[in-house]
């Protein structure tokens, strides 16, 4: 992700920089997951972004989100582009990197830039053999070969 996120990034923006162009717009494909978990709505505490779940929290199958003041309940909120940033990935953590190293540059280029958060990409020749592919080629995958899919409030297992 660093390599190419992030280091195939600044090449392009060194590039920007320092070479004649007539490049006027940078569309970045930023990603979902620079919001971690997301935005949720304690009954208690208002609008709040929780913590990132623990591993023996998912490994005893509590995939509940809780209110990281209280511990009570939570509902899911629609994350919109005011979310609070906090990935908790390093693929996370390289796409939010990604796209403000294309804003901040290039606006100090006089270049346009918008980085668009893409959520569940697919496309054709995309693989549904390769988990790695997206979350829709892991359900097709499943369904296909009659396997059950559990979805868990934006959260996904499969079982």
């Amino acid at each position: 992700y660093m390599q190419f996120n992030c280091g195939g990034t600044s090449s392009l923006l060194d590039g920007l920089a320092n070479t004649s162009h007539q490049v006027k717009k940078v569309i970045v494909a930023s990603s979902r997951a620079i919001y971690g978990e997301g935005k949720y709505f304690c009954k208690t505490h208002g609008v709040g972004y929780p913590e990132k779940r623990k591993a023996d929290q998912l490994s005893s199958g509590n995939f509940e989100v809780v209110c990281p003041i209280c511990q009570g309940q939570v509902e899911l909120m629609a994350t919109d582009e005011d979310s609070k940033i906090q990935p908790e990935s390093i693929y996370g953590i390289t796409k939010s990197t990604q796209e403000q190293m294309v804003l901040v540059s290039c606006q100090s280029l006089g270049i346009s830039a918008v980085a668009l958060r893409y959520q569940n990409v697919y496309g054709p020749g995309q693989s549904l053999s390769n988990p790695y592919t997206g979350i829709l080629s892991i359900f097709s995958t499943r369904i296909l070969n009659g396997n059950g899919i559990n979805i868990f409030r934006g959260m996904c297992r499969v079982f």
